[in-house]
């Protein structure tokens, strides 16, 4: 399991990218194998397996947790997945609300919540109206406003700071998947690298 899991790792990111991996639990009636999420990302941009990871562990969805940029302007990403055989819409809506809940309270952070959620809402720039609300509840900006898979919008990217992402498009991609592609450029602080000074200390001047 661990080579599997490196090969695929090393094989989805591309020269001077990095990717951490969050493999698929094995669940009562679900696949015994493959799938997991994944954030993939330039290595100059700090990203890091987040502190809160281990008090959230989702049953009705997969969930990866990353720490994005330093500070003083940090985002905690939430990368989720939602399988239609792991969870009913709402229940699925009661758990991320009280995720991201826990999340707000015990962080400062700029919250992004993005992946394929799995819920549909009437019109094909809608989520369901049960997740809407619940996004605008916990203060949360759902940006995507076009359907991301035929006439259904099911990859959403919602924030608790809007100013902080922009341009976000969704894309075909020349039709290499069923999901279109989301896209959107997020403010990112990274530290300075340490910079090497040489010097030469001046010797006294002879007479």
């Amino acid at each position: 399991m661990v080579t599997t899991s490196i090969a695929i790792t090393d094989d989805v990111a591309p020269q001077l990218y990095a990717v951490l991996h969050v493999p698929r639990p094995v669940v009562d009636g679900g696949p015994e194998r493959g799938g997991g999420v994944a954030v993939v990302f330039r290595q100059s941009v700090v990203v890091r397996r987040h502190p809160l990871t281990n008090k959230c562990r989702p049953k009705t969805f997969e969930l990866q947790l990353v720490r994005v940029g330093t500070s003083p302007l940090t985002h905690t990403v939430a990368n989720i997945y939602r399988p239609q055989w792991m969870s009913s819409v709402a229940e699925f809506i009661d758990e991320l609300t009280d995720i991201i809940a826990l999340l707000s309270a015990e962080c400062t952070d700029n919250v992004v919540v993005c992946g394929n959620l799995n819920c549909p809402g009437p019109a094909p720039e809608q989520v369901d109206v049960r997740l809407a609300a619940a996004f605008e509840s916990l203060g949360l900006s759902q940006l995507v406003s076009a359907a991301t898979r035929d006439d259904s919008l099911l990859d959403v990217l919602a924030t608790s700071s809007p100013t902080l992402l922009s341009g976000v498009d969704v894309d075909d991609t020349g039709q290499i998947s069923d999901h279109r592609l989301v896209t959107a450029r997020l403010v990112v602080h990274n530290s300075k690298p340490p910079v090497a000074v040489k010097w030469r200390r001046r010797g006294s001047d002879k007479f």
